[in-house]
């Protein structure tokens, strides 16, 4: 593996490629299982990507830590990527709806404090997607040019 402190990367920077490499790879398949095309799938990463990191920048100086945030990160950030298929696919508001039942899901099982899935950042990736996968796969279809 290559290692960015051997090309004179700073620590910062580095953290930063790291979430955003993270937030990439939790959002990167969405806009393809949705046949949206290139320029929508771009903007639908970028649009991901941006949120996160805006999200997580505002939360790092806090003294706290919430486990609402970790469930909007990890649960599609409430749906707001998904806005992007307004015009591509129908009913793409539903995108909200998904994302909310995402982040309801999650944060209910986080706060039951169910073992050994609370602990299991895959688990609940997978747990995420579930509820937002359905509402946009099955509540809304693809336009047809």
């Amino acid at each position: 593996m290559v290692s960015l402190h051997n090309y004179g990367v700073p620590t910062p920077t580095r953290d930063f490629l790291a979430l955003l490499n993270t937030f990439a790879l939790l959002s990167w398949c969405q806009p393809l299982l949705l046949r949206m095309g290139t320029l929508r799938g771009v903007m639908w990463l970028l649009l991901h990507c941006g949120l996160s990191i805006a999200v997580v920048m505002y939360w790092d100086g806090r003294e706290t830590h919430n486990r609402l945030l970790d469930a909007v990160l990890v649960g599609n950030l409430c749906g707001v990527p998904g806005l992007v298929a307004i015009g591509a696919r129908t009913r793409a508001w539903l995108s909200l709806v998904g994302g909310a039942m995402s982040v309801a899901v999650l944060s209910v099982v986080m706060w039951s404090g169910i073992s050994p899935i609370h602990t299991n950042l895959p688990w609940f990736v997978m747990l995420s997607q579930a509820p937002y996968a359905a509402v946009m796969i099955y509540g809304t279809r693809r336009k047809e040019r």
